[in-house]
């Protein structure tokens, strides 16, 4: 895939659209993540960004997997088919798997699978209380240095709250014991 030019990453550091995605490109810049993972695929394009810049930064193969219900949606994304997704993020030169499926059925099934993850974006956690049931696996996955960046409605505009793997462990021992209780 073509190298992205100094003034293509400043360019969408600074005026990409949705603005939230900003933060996307700037700490995959500054990251250098192998190893990327999406739950709730938003956009085919900010995938292929993002895949682009962890490719330049590092010498190493870029695994990208992202996770969404595709066809399966309510009210499907035109052009997020599972069959287009694989084949258009193919062309990428990125490792690429995509999975099918619920954020918990799919996390619950396949953690262990996905890896170590770098970079792991929530884009659409669906319901929170569907999202609390991922979260005791979501530290497992994410390496040392790995951070989470989930997205949420905050201040009245979509934003990512950026988290390490420490913070993600200590939200995931505060959710999984109220779980256990309210079963």
């Amino acid at each position: 895939m073509k190298k992205l030019s100094k003034l293509r990453l400043w360019s969408l550091c600074l005026f990409s659209k949705p603005a939230e995605d900003r933060v996307l490109y700037k700490r995959a810049i500054k990251d250098k993540p192998q190893s990327i993972v999406e739950i709730g695929m938003a956009s085919l394009a900010r995938t292929q960004t993002l895949i682009q810049i962890a490719q330049q930064s590092t010498a190493n193969e870029v695994r990208y997997q992202g996770i969404d219900l595709f066809e399966g949606r309510e009210k499907p994304i035109a052009g997020l088919t599972l069959r287009d997704a694989h084949r258009l993020l193919s062309t990428t030169g990125a490792k690429v798997r995509v999975l099918p499926g619920e954020c918990q059925t799919t996390i619950t099934r396949q953690a262990n699978q996905i890896g170590a993850v770098d970079f792991l974006v929530v884009t659409n956690p669906t319901t929170s209380s569907e999202f609390e049931n991922c979260w005791f696996f979501l530290p497992r996955m994410l390496t040392e240095n790995g951070k989470l960046y989930l997205r949420h409605l905050g201040s009245g505009e979509l934003r990512y709250q950026i988290l390490t793997r420490v913070e993600v462990e200590q939200l995931a021992s505060r959710i999984r014991p109220a779980l256990q209780r309210a079963a």
